[in-house]
């Protein structure tokens, strides 16, 4: 019997450490301003109270609607994304807080914090207050030689750069070929796109955040959209397996890319 609680010792106090490895390589938590399985922002003040929770856990916690670190902003997988999983049950409400790095991996999930109250906002609190107990375990502390930002990825090939600028030219000559050209307005705003070619309006801001070689492109969920990689040109950037590339037009970005032998430009709005 002392021999196998020894062992569940050992395995909680593994796994203890082995949370608190990977949670002290982040530097931030972003909490969303609304929680999925609600229907409003900061609903039952869950997550302004997550925010505090984090932050009495010495996480360096942000509603996302605040103002970010500047290197925060910069640089998101920086941060983990902060979520609530909730429980479905008659007498209880349960949840478990969640935690995924930028790329969507989760990071960490909390056993579930529960409560019996009948009142919808007293439960959840409590409920969200019991889950966050857990974080007394891990003694969180950022490791500031953190280099997930950079996720390790591979440096492009010249076998890669070479296929690129043959994409390239072959955009140009296809251009040429149908004597089409993408015009500009005056104040540089609306980017016009001739016929057979599509041109979407912008899509949401992406975020540039620097890695060897290149960049990776999040939105501020933050989610990984693009990998881009130098090309040896200036402005002009190599789309990471796909037939494309990401170039500066005057004062816009846009995306060129060959999607079921169509040429498709469209305009998005980069940050870096």
């Amino acid at each position: 019997m002392i021999k196998k609680i020894l062992i569940v010792i050992a395995i909680f106090i593994t796994s203890v450490n082995f949370a608190q490895s990977r949670l002290n390589d982040y530097k931030y938590v972003i909490v969303p301003i609304k929680y999925d399985f609600l229907n409003e922002a900061d609903k039952y003040q869950l997550n302004s109270l997550s925010e505090f929770l984090f932050n009495k856990y010495k996480f360096n916690a942000y509603l996302e609607n605040k103002t970010l670190p500047e290197d925060l902003k910069s640089n998101r997988c920086l941060a983990l994304q902060a979520g609530i999983i909730e429980s479905k049950s008659m007498f209880k409400t349960k949840v478990k807080v969640q935690l995924k790095n930028c790329n969507g991996q989760v990071i960490y999930t909390t056993p579930e914090g529960e409560s019996r109250r009948k009142e919808y906002k007293s439960a959840y609190n409590e409920a969200l207050r019991n889950a966050f107990n857990h974080f007394a375990t891990i003694n969180y502390k950022y490791n500031n030689s953190n280099t997930l930002g950079n996720n390790n990825l591979e440096i492009p090939t010249e076998k890669t750069i070479s296929e690129i600028e043959q994409l390239k030219k072959e955009i140009k000559q296809l251009k040429e070929n149908k004597e089409e050209k993408v015009e500009v307005n005056k104040d540089l705003k609306t980017i016009k796109e001739p016929v057979n070619n599509t041109l979407d309006s912008k899509e949401h801001t992406l975020y540039a955040q620097k890695i060897n070689n290149g960049f990776q492109l999040v939105d501020k969920t933050p989610k990984l959209v693009y990998t881009i990689y130098n090309s040896g040109k200036k402005n002009v950037y190599i789309v990471k397996d796909q037939d494309a590339i990401i170039y500066k037009l005057n004062s816009n970005w846009v995306i060129s890319q060959f999607i079921n032998n169509n040429l498709e430009v469209k305009a998005i709005d980069i940050k870096f």
